[in-house]
């Protein structure tokens, strides 16, 4: 009898501590189609006294969620996989400089919702990984501290791409790179090769400012989606990589000669690319 109450009481711990476990992978998120971190958090309430009114009590249950909240954004943050060697923390170990810049980023931390009952103060926190508040064509504002202009090193554009003989009859107006059913890496600084070995496409390539205020690659889901964007205008072209690599991380997709070759033989394509006219399209996370 007292090895079966054992083996029920043992069954339900481990239950629950599944169920702690899941909760906790819910309420944490990284959404790479916004470049968004996102955390659910809460504060207790402690008991009032003489000396702390409820106005009080509240205010520090606020202040203990929040603090809660930004320690789960940095532990997010610090997993984000930056490109084929570094995932943020990686690079703040050996860049260790930049890290007063990485610890502004947590100043525009946004409240997006808070809620208090009689126990708990909770909050709903986002983290923009850039402004997403200006659109692709409305760069001339400086923008926030964030990921990407701390991790660039370059000022101005220094490589071009990559020229091709011949001149390609129609202009395109972005990439679409479809990575659905592949095992990729997501990551903030991917590179594009094409099967020949030549890199067509990495971060020294475009314009910086374009890529500070909308990262080098926009993510998304779906092709309808991506068709969706401003972000690759009305003609984008389409192409599936034939391969998937990376030094640490797989996120540099390869893709035919023949793409390159249509890609960079048109002007008006190669500008389009320099403004970083790139979407990704990956599978949706479970």
């Amino acid at each position: 009898m007292l090895m079966k109450i054992g083996r029920v009481a043992i069954v339900i711990i481990i239950t629950c501590m599944l169920a702690i476990a899941g909760s906790t992978r819910r309420h944490t998120h990284f959404h790479f189609d916004k470049y968004m971190l996102e955390v659910f958090t809460s504060g207790e309430i402690k008991p009032i006294s003489s000396e702390r009114t409820i106005f009080q009590a509240r205010e520090q249950a606020r202040k203990v969620a929040f603090e809660k909240g930004k320690q789960q954004l940095a532990r997010l943050l610090n997993r984000i996989v930056l490109d084929e060697y570094f995932s943020v923390q990686e690079f703040l170990a050996v860049s260790p400089g930049r890290l007063q810049g990485f610890q502004q980023i947590f100043d525009h931390i946004e409240v997006v919702s808070e809620r208090v009952n009689s126990k708990e103060v909770s909050l709903h926190l986002r983290l923009y990984l850039m402004d997403h508040k200006q659109n692709i064509f409305q760069i001339n504002q400086k923008p926030k501290e964030n990921l990407f202009n701390l991790y660039l090193s370059h000022q101005e554009t220094n490589q071009e791409f990559p020229g091709f003989r011949g001149e390609a009859k129609t202009p395109y107006t972005g990439l679409i790179i479809d990575f659905r059913g592949s095992a990729v890496q997501p990551s903030l600084f991917p590179k594009i090769w094409d099967e020949s070995g030549v890199i067509i496409y990495e971060a020294s390539m475009v314009t910086p400012k374009y890529i500070t205020h909308h990262g080098l690659v926009q993510y998304t889901y779906s092709l309808i989606d991506a068709k969706k964007q401003r972000r690759v205008g009305i003609n984008p072209y389409y192409a599936v990589p034939i391969s998937i690599f990376g030094h640490k991380y797989r996120c540099n997709p390869v893709i035919l000669r023949k793409h390159s070759e249509i890609l960079f033989s048109h002007p008006d394509t190669r500008k389009a690319l320099k403004q970083g006219r790139v979407i990704f399209i990956i599978d949706k996370p479970n």
